[in-house]
């Protein structure tokens, strides 16, 4: 079992490829980008699949997280015990922790390993390889109110298409924009990206600014927030003007067609043609 889960999306990795080919890829196939071998393991045509595989992916991240986490709780227990060898008291607190967090360990474990097995029979996906992903479709979508939906109107006025209005659990939503082509959604997927890290990167800064009492290092903490929040907010309005999403409007992008494919070895490839031909 290895936790640390890579699947990276890799949007226009096979692109080239398939541009070459008569027909859409299928599960089974073998693609070659650079030096790097690929083959499709699944293909995923919804937006409900799409949902589905991520909300399964996210849920072995959170138990590896976790499972790391008591690993390295573990050694540092492992680690106090040697300092404190000589003192029975505090070496009964570090046992009792070493159960706990031991008893907590195998259950992750064991979480994880059932997961790994669902994982494998639904996706074709195992922890222990690296794999893929290429988003080929997405939607940019708003929510609607209650009267936009019955008067299939927007706040502004425009008439609402009924065939683009999904629902997704108990929200009702307007597909916006839709992105079609491994490029377009790229492009889409950056800039989200940047956004993301972003967020992340002023949050990190913030909690060093909270724990920061050096008056020169906060003010060289506060300066790299003002211009990471600066950033973001260009990148955010960029995207709202390529995508035509209003300044004031509330939107999600949610992935409706992608495929997932595991990097082979060129043994393996050799392997999988002289099995199944091509």
């Amino acid at each position: 079992m290895r936790t640390a889960i890579l699947i990276a999306a890799a949007v226009c990795a096979a692109a080239p490829i398939f541009a070459q080919t008569s027909r859409e890829p299928r599960a089974g196939d073998i693609v070659r980008q650079g030096d790097s071998v690929y083959y499709l393991v699944r293909v995923f045509s919804t937006p409900e699949q799409n949902a589905a595989f991520q909300r399964d992916l996210d849920i072995m991240r959170r138990h590896a997280t976790a499972i790391d986490k008591c690993k390295l709780r573990l050694k540092e227990i492992a680690d106090a015990e040697k300092t404190f060898e000589k003192d029975p008291k505090k070496l009964e607190s570090l046992a009792a922790d070493k159960k706990k967090i031991s008893a907590a360990l195998d259950r992750l474990v064991k979480d994880f390993s059932t997961n790994e097995e669902a994982m494998k029979k639904l996706y074709g996906f195992v922890s222990n390889r690296d794999y893929r992903v290429t988003y080929d479709e997405s939607n940019i979508c708003v929510p609607l109110t209650n009267d936009e939906l019955s008067e299939l109107k927007s706040k502004d006025g425009q008439k609402l298409d009924p065939l683009k209005i999904v629902t997704r659990g108990n929200t009702s939503l307007y597909v916006l924009k839709n992105i079609s082509g491994a490029r377009a959604n790229e492009q889409l997927q950056r800039m989200l990206g940047f956004t993301i890290s972003r967020k992340n990167e002023i949050e990190k800064l913030r909690g060093e600014l909270a724990k920061t009492v050096d008056p020169q290092a906060q003010l060289k903490i506060s300066a790299s927030i003002s211009a990471a929040e600066k950033a973001m907010q260009e990148n955010e309005e960029k995207l709202r003007k390529t995508y035509g999403i209003d300044k004031n409007q509330n939107y999600s992008v949610e992935i409706s067609k992608s495929k997932m494919y595991l990097i082979i070895t060129p043994e393996e490839e050799r392997e999988l043609r002289a099995k199944f031909g091509g």
